[in-house]
């Protein structure tokens, strides 16, 4: 839990420090209809790191990665506490994306190592998350935490 709130305290300072507005962000189906139109996807928010091969929420590397060459620059990101007290970005209840047969609020991050979302994506933890702030200096993250008793 204290790596957690660690996390959202070091970045709730961190992102307006670095030019991240939190404002509203347009409905998805207007976000979709801009974007076909030949808009910018820099202007919304990418939610659960944006869509990869018709998946949504995979809160993967591979789909962070692909949805930033895309242009999206506001990226939302589902954390989960773990057993041990870890963080992991995931969507709370999606335990079965990533072969789990119990809840994340009873697996460790020991038992995560080698486990691909939906069998071909790369999860990440909050080490993870924490680094990828480090590399893309010019992308906003923007935290959903669960929190499961």
């Amino acid at each position: 839990m204290a790596i957690l709130m660690g996390i959202v305290v070091v970045l709730l300072v961190w992102l307006p420090l670095h030019g991240c507005a939190m404002g509203p962000t347009p409905s998805s189906l207007s976000t979709i209809k801009d974007l076909r139109n030949g808009e910018k996807p820099g202007s919304y928010v990418a939610h659960g790191f944006g869509e990869i091969d018709g998946n949504f929420y995979t809160n993967s590397r591979d789909a962070f990665v692909l949805n930033y060459e895309r242009g999206y620059r506001t990226f939302e990101v589902d954390l989960v506490l773990l057993q041990d007290g870890s963080a992991f970005c995931a969507y709370d209840g999606a335990e079965s994306m990533y072969g789990l047969d119990k809840p994340f609020t009873e697996t460790t991050a020991a038992e995560l190592p080698g486990r691909l979302c939906l069998g071909k994506y790369t999860p990440l933890t909050g080490s993870d998350l924490l680094d990828l702030i480090n590399e893309y200096t010019d992308a906003c993250f923007l935290l959903d935490t669960k929190r499961t008793a």
